[in-house]
């Protein structure tokens, strides 16, 4: 399960696609201080701060990476970032946390796409290599 932490309404109300693109639940928190209760709360696989909490509330935003446990923290600029990049650097963020193709089989938001330590240099494209 991933925590959205966010101010952004549009954002919030977007957490559809963001569940259908990713492949995992999501749940929002409005705030920092609603996110830490969460955090105390649940066990999540990754925690999505808004970069605008981070700068707004540094203190309260330590808090909640304190409270993050195994959870992969990310931080993302909603104001700049459309639902497809937010989707993409979510995948990617996982990706980096696995360190298997067994794992990321087993992994349901990034088992469409599995992580680099499974892809063979010759199936990529000539310009990746």
């Amino acid at each position: 399960m991933i925590l959205l932490v966010t101010p952004h309404e549009e954002v919030r109300n977007s957490t559809q696609r963001f569940e259908e693109g990713i492949g995992d639940r999501l749940e929002v928190a409005e705030s920092l201080r609603l996110a830490a209760t969460k955090l105390r709360s649940s066990e999540y696989n990754l925690v999505v701060i808004d970069q605008l909490l981070v700068d707004a509330e540094p203190y309260e935003a330590d808090t909640v990476l304190q409270h993050a446990g195994g959870a992969i923290p990310l931080q993302v600029n909603f104001a700049i970032s459309d639902a497809g990049r937010v989707i993409r650097e979510v995948k990617a963020a996982v990706a980096r946390r696995h360190c298997s193709p067994a794992c990321c089989a087993a992994c349901p938001i990034v088992s469409a796409t599995p992580c680099r330590s499974s892809i063979r240099v010759s199936t990529l494209p000539t310009g990746i290599r």
